[in-house]
């Protein structure tokens, strides 16, 4: 039988342990310890070489504009959709900089409509709530359109380094809603409006 540590000793181990545990707290709390934003495998500021990686082999990506490639991809997310999310990553950067995830695009529509303005509200609510749970922020209302034809809708999140932004429209005639979620890293150029 081992004899017990010495009381001193053991106190110093019983400290040295709490200060390792408070110390791996602090780090899973800490805003730098919180991982980019971004969609499926996908974090804004991501190497370019890592996200195609993550993607897998079919991920081929080809060039959009001003040294800007992108790269397709559907992603399964049972947060945002029951089905696969087609999306699109554009890979971005400074002049003799690696390229880097610059910006992510995921398209979460219904084209085929029949959905009524209050199933319509209640998706785009769902959707909302998933990236607030996500995001850690509240969304900023934006722009509110009415017309003839439907509804229009856009929120923002700013979480730190990026803008991600959901824009959805439903039909009034067949009942179509169109979703789009929007990841822009600071500082850099959007491909896409919006």
């Amino acid at each position: 039988m081992k004899p017990s540590p010495r009381p001193e000793a053991r106190r110093r181990l019983l400290l040295a342990g709490g200060a390792a545990a408070l110390g791996v707290a602090a780090l899973g709390l800490a805003p730098s310890a919180r991982a980019a934003p971004g969609f499926g495998p996908l974090r804004l500021g991501m190497p370019q070489e890592a996200a195609l990686r993550a993607l897998g082999p079919a991920a081929l990506p080809a060039a959009l504009c001003e040294g800007v490639q992108g790269v397709l991809f559907d992603w399964p997310d049972t947060g945002l959709s029951a089905s696969p999310v087609p999306a699109m990553a554009m890979f971005g950067g400074r002049p003799g900089a690696p390229a880097t995830v610059s910006e992510i695009q995921a398209n979460l529509s219904r084209p085929e409509g029949g959905l009524d303005r209050a199933a319509w509200q209640a998706l785009v609510e769902a959707q909302l709530g998933t990236l607030r749970d996500r995001l850690g922020l509240p969304p900023e209302p934006g722009v509110v359109e009415e017309d003839a034809m439907g509804t229009a809708r856009i929120w923002r999140f700013r979480p730190d380094g990026a803008e991600v932004a959901l824009a959805a429209r439903w039909m009034r005639r067949s009942g179509a809603g169109f979703t789009r979620l929007h990841w822009l890293a600071a500082g850099a150029k959007g491909v896409i409006e919006g």
